[in-house]
């Protein structure tokens, strides 16, 4: 598909375009014109674009990642400590007094280890969306 189909046909006001990189177009908005530019990327260079998506594409979800964290993107310090000192502080860690509490304990641990984990790779993600996928 030559570069003129592939802006032609996202309906760019395209007047020509050749291989050369020459393109005539007529007035676009700001939207036809991030559309424009990502063609022109990814017809030019097609591994740096997809690497461009790639690292695009992990940032714009770092955000919604990190909101489906319950209670994470609305509590305050205060709101954390009174967790804290509610579920997992030393005095209800002293009340783990068989198997049974021991679990309970372990399942409030483990559930703030997990929203942890999300966090960090959510910001990861919105810091260094070009890092490597492991």
């Amino acid at each position: 598909m030559t570069l003129f189909d592939k802006l032609n046909n996202v309906g760019l006001p395209v007047i020509s375009a050749d291989e050369s990189g020459a393109v005539s177009i007529g007035a676009m908005t700001n939207e036809q014109m991030a559309t424009f530019r990502d063609i022109l990327f990814e017809h030019f260079h097609p591994v740096e674009y997809a690497l461009f998506v790639l690292a695009r594409d992990r940032q714009n979800a770092a955000k919604p990642f990190a909101n489906s964290i319950p209670n994470w993107a609305s509590w305050t310090q205060a709101d954390w400590t009174s967790h804290f000192d509610t579920n997992l502080s030393d005095s209800e860690v002293d009340l783990v007094t068989s198997l049974t509490t021991a679990r309970v304990m372990l399942k409030r641990q483990n559930l703030v280890l997990q929203y942890l984990v999300k966090l960090i790779i959510a910001m990861r993600d919105q810091i260094w969306p070009d890092l490597p996928e492991p």
